[in-house]
């Protein structure tokens, strides 16, 4: 199953992920800082962060894309070499 990336859920999916990058660069650094002991509660969501950055993995290998010429790729092998080859390594 392939996920258009037009489609609602790639959208709630790419907010997800940008508030999730927001936090990292921000609250992360000041935490590493300033912070001596962290409580529960941060240690769970740092757990849901790095579990839903794991998702987004999987996620961008099941999201068709799209070419320069306007067609979609919605081979599985083809998008998955295309993300190795691009953003997989960030």
């Amino acid at each position: 199953m392939m996920i258009p990336p037009d489609s609602r859920f790639s959208q709630i999916w790419s907010l997800t992920i940008a508030v999730l990058l927001i936090y990292t660069a921000t609250y992360m650094p000041f935490k590493t800082c300033f912070v001596d002991e962290s409580s529960t509660a941060d240690e769970i969501i740092d757990w849901v962060v790095d579990i839903l950055f794991m998702v987004d993995i999987l996620v961008n290998f099941l999201q068709a894309t799209e070419t320069h010429d306007g067609t979609w790729i919605v081979s599985p092998k083809v998008i998955a070499r295309n993300y190795i080859k691009s953003w997989f390594a960030f």
